[in-house]
């Protein structure tokens, strides 16, 4: 069985560079990213060796990739930059119970 998620990236990127970054992300990832620089239900498996890759072409470029896969609770940041990774689970919370919100 095969995993499916939705990706969102965003860039500190300038306006200068970004069509660029654009298409550099086509041509590592293999995926048409277009300016939402979103992707929905794919099997992107290879997304962080990808990412490494591509931030490693633009060293001084912050990438936010964030992950919602399939699986409920897997959600996910994970923040590169020249070549290296941060990865950030999800906590979810909830609030103390509180009598008096009783409605």
């Amino acid at each position: 069985m095969r995993y499916s998620t939705n990706y969102s990236l965003s860039t500190d990127c300038c306006c200068g560079k970004y069509e660029q970054l654009v298409d550099t992300l086509w041509e590592v990832t293999e995926y048409s990213w277009g300016t939402s620089l979103e992707l929905y239900d794919v099997k992107w498996y290879a997304h962080e060796k990808d990412m490494r890759q591509v931030s490693y072409m633009f060293p001084e470029v912050t990438f936010t990739l964030e992950g919602d896969g399939e699986d409920q609770g897997d959600q996910w940041r994970k923040y590169f930059k020249g070549g290296k990774m941060q990865h950030v689970k999800a906590v979810i919370t909830f609030e103390d119970y509180d009598e008096g919100k009783l409605k």
